[in-house]
């Protein structure tokens, strides 16, 4: 009797770890099925107007937030910044900025060679459809004129001696660079980012959005691309 107990015990047992088993793989397989449905996150709706800012870690990022940071400030966290000029989704819309030229051209696409960029947005909350308008054409305006590469030295200066006056030495419209084109683009509107437009550096931009969220809201964290 002992031996027919023992017997259908250990069958039992067999059989449980074999039901067992085929729920595991039933469960993984389901999952894996169910993981790979999952439909992927909308990217963001940008409009003409809207602002992306960015950073990196390579040199030239690097000095330009070590330049542009004000004494007894954190540490400038973008190092770039540019405007959409045609509305759409992320990867599709264009924006307008001051590269080794002004240029207009996919945002997502002149990025995708540098995978570790962080790319921020943020959208101008009292701006009309008119005043976009006039905003995107002022820094159209500049598409195909070289980067001002001298100018960069005016906002070191500022940096090393404090004189913040430096900066208002930037007067020549030609030769913009990144800030300086938004700057005086939204200047054409009324607004500023708290400082005069074209002495207006990435971080001015920055510190500015990212503190007045009843006039800029965040499209998408400063995140990898």
């Amino acid at each position: 009797m002992g031996f027919l107990e023992d017997f259908f015990a250990k069958l039992a047992k067999k059989k449980l770890k074999k039901e067992a088993k085929q729920f595991y793989v039933r469960d993984i397989l389901g999952w894996a099925k169910k993981k790979r449905k999952s439909p992927r996150p909308p990217a963001p709706i940008v409009l003409p107007g809207d602002l992306f800012l960015t950073t990196s870690e390579t040199w030239p990022s690097k000095i330009v937030r070590w330049a542009t940071r004000s004494k007894g400030e954190a540490e400038s966290r973008v190092s770039h910044v540019g405007m959409v000029s045609t509305p759409g989704g992320l990867e599709t819309a264009h924006g307008i900025e001051a590269l080794r030229n002004v240029t207009e051209h996919g945002i997502w696409e002149a990025r995708r060679r540098t995978r570790a960029e962080r790319l921020a947005i943020y959208r101008p909350l009292n701006l009309t459809e008119a005043e976009r308008q006039l905003i995107v054409a002022e820094a159209r305006a500049h598409v195909g004129e070289k980067y001002g590469w001298w100018k960069l030295l005016f906002h070191l200066l500022a940096k090393l001696t404090g004189k913040v006056w430096f900066k208002r030495l930037l007067f020549l419209d030609d030769y913009p660079i990144c800030s300086y084109l938004v700057g005086t683009a939204f200047q054409k509107a009324g607004l500023t980012f708290g400082v005069e437009g074209r002495s207006a550096d990435p971080d001015d931009i920055w510190d500015f959005v990212t503190t007045n969220p009843e006039k800029y809201f965040r499209v998408r964290h400063l995140d990898l691309i």
